[in-house]
């Protein structure tokens, strides 16, 4: 259950290191995320995507709830340390390894990431406090999505001329100064975790929260459109004709949204509005323009961009409410709430493909945007019965 009594503490020392942190991770997911589907294409086929992400990602979903077990043994040092390692390692094969040891490599690679971003979650939220939660938390998503507005273009020049080599490198020289530096500057503090009750205990719980169950509930839409996204979004574009590194400039613009709007928007939940309102705005949003996509046939760069864009706008807004209304209810000793919340996604990357696949047996990758579209509505089922925290 949610702590009543949170025992966060202002930390800028470390919080600084876990900023500087999570945008060196961002750096490295935003080169490799949006060219992990043309790469599978290359080596299983465009029909097998959506089956390898589902499959990734049920495996990446039990290593979030056994987490938190490594948490509490080993302490959040060491498992960042040893994730950051793994991180490289899997880089390196992807980067020089044959087609089907990159396989392996790439399911791997996500495990990683998914438990990195729980364990800088733990120190993000234990290094804050309550009172700012918006602000620091939409600080640490406008610094990571910085880098994701930048790297799109970058990835997409890197794979056209010199190949996915190129891009996996890339990503490994990002990751290695941040190992040295959490090495070095992260001062072993034990961070005190409560007991992980069962699985069946800590569903119980959320579904007796209205609060909990409604914000879980609009987590895994969210990550279902990021999951539909990805894999479906560049593939049709590349479909389409555009050019790899077209596609990277498209991504870059689309993106813009998630630095110009979180840091205010966190700074409004926080001392005006409350989350509800915004919420509600990024859910209609997302929704309209993510069915826009099925309309647009002919490869007009900024008629993408623009429809891209209203996505993100959407998202943006979903992905800061939603995180600045989770960290309020709980505190950093939740690791096990942290990362069942966080589960979402794996649990989003499951189904969304493995829907996507079935559909796709009977329809088209357009209509797979209108389908998109609808399922994000259901949102405001949770969005509107939300009761703001302002």
């Amino acid at each position: 259950m949610a702590l009543s009594h949170h025992l966060e503490h202002l930390d800028q020392k470390h919080l600084s290191l876990t900023y500087k942190a999570l945008t060196a991770v961002a750096v490295a997911t935003a080169l490799t995320l949006y060219f992990q589907s043309t790469l599978l294409k290359e080596i299983i086929g465009e029909a097998n995507v959506g089956i390898f992400f589902a499959i990734t990602y049920a495996v990446a979903m039990v290593s979030v709830f056994v987490f938190p077990r490594f948490l509490k043994r080993y302490g959040v040092r060491n498992n960042l340390l040893a994730l950051l390692s793994a991180t490289l390692g899997v880089l390196g094969v992807l980067a020089f390894g044959a087609p089907y040891a990159q396989l392996i490599a790439l399911a791997l690679y996500e495990v990683c990431l998914t438990l990195l971003g729980i364990t800088l979650d733990v120190m993000l939220e234990s290094f804050s406090k309550d009172a700012l939660t918006g602000s620091i938390r939409g600080k640490a998503y406008t610094m990571i999505n910085i880098a994701f507005v930048v790297a799109p273009s970058v990835a997409g020049i890197l794979v056209s001329s010199w190949g996915f080599k190129a891009l996996f490198s890339s990503a490994a020289l990002v990751l290695l100064p941040l190992l040295c530096l959490c090495a070095f500057r992260f001062k072993f503090r034990h961070l005190p975790t409560n007991h992980q009750p069962p699985l069946r205990n800590i569903f119980t719980s959320i579904v007796r929260s209205p609060a909990l169950s409604r914000i879980f509930f609009i987590s895994f839409l969210l990550n279902f459109f990021y999951a539909w996204m990805i894999i479906y979004a560049t593939l049709h574009l590349h479909n389409l004709g555009f050019q790899s590194y077209e596609i990277g400039n498209i991504l870059s613009v689309m993106l813009l949204p998630f630095v110009l709007i979180q840091y205010p928007a966190g700074r409004i939940a926080d001392k005006w509005l409350g989350e509800k309102e915004l919420l509600t705005v990024g859910i209609v949003v997302i929704a309209g323009a993510s069915v826009s996509m099925a309309f647009l046939t002919q490869p007009v760069m900024w008629h993408w961009m623009l429809a891209l864009f209203m996505t993100r706008v959407g998202a943006a807004l979903i992905e800061i409410m939603r995180d600045t209304y989770f960290f309020k209810q709980i505190d950093f000793r939740d690791v096990h709430l942290t990362s069942f919340f966080r589960d979402t996604g794996p649990l989003a990357y499951v189904v969304a493909p493995l829907l996507a696949t079935f559909l796709l047996q009977f329809t088209t990758i357009p209509t797979l945007f209108i389908v998109l579209g609808i399922i994000m509505l259901t949102g405001l089922t949770a969005s509107l019965t939300l009761k703001d925290t302002k």
